[in-house]
């Protein structure tokens, strides 16, 4: 508990406490420090955004791009307050698991969520539903549109079932 309390306290010293994660690991007897994994970048900026919406620096390839109405009032280490950029940040994460590769996030003014991809087939991701669940949808979506050989133009989920228009 001492080294925990000791790497904590270095670490806040340092300034990176709000940047990286302390794990104790029983099994192997270790303390392990990690920082954490960017699953987007801040569009226009060299900013990345982890799952829980912190912002961090580095140096990340692929990542999906949220575009924010003002990206330049976020800094490095902060945590997002907007909801809908950590909702965001959240489904880029979830989203990355999924069959659906997604190359953009928009924040639409209904505070509802717009994804891209690279052919421009775009998702709609519902303000006041479980992020998990329309992700869960989406992925179902296009295990059947696979099976269909449908080209899909835009897949819809605020609705109790999805939407889908074809191109």
């Amino acid at each position: 508990m001492k080294k925990i309390l000791l790497l904590i306290f270095t670490l806040m010293i340092v300034g990176l406490a709000a940047t990286f994660f302390i794990r104790r690991n029983p099994q192997k007897g270790q303390i392990e420090v990690a920082a954490p994994e960017a699953v987007a970048q801040i569009a226009g900026s060299s900013l990345y955004l982890t799952q829980d919406g912190t912002a961090i620096e580095g140096s990340y390839q692929n990542l999906v791009q949220i575009y924010l109405s003002s990206p330049s009032q976020i800094a490095a280490g902060q945590k997002v307050s907007d909801s809908a950029v950590q909702k965001a940040a959240k489904i880029a994460a979830l989203v990355a698991k999924s069959d659906f590769h997604a190359a953009s996030i928009r924040i639409l003014d209904s505070g509802d969520l717009a994804l891209y991809d690279q052919e421009e087939t775009v998702v709609i991701f519902a303000e006041g539903k479980d992020e998990e669940e329309q992700v869960d949808t989406l992925q179902q979506v296009m295990a059947r549109a696979k099976m269909n050989s449908g080209i899909i133009g835009k897949i819809d989920l605020r609705f109790e079932k999805p939407v889908i228009t074809y191109k």
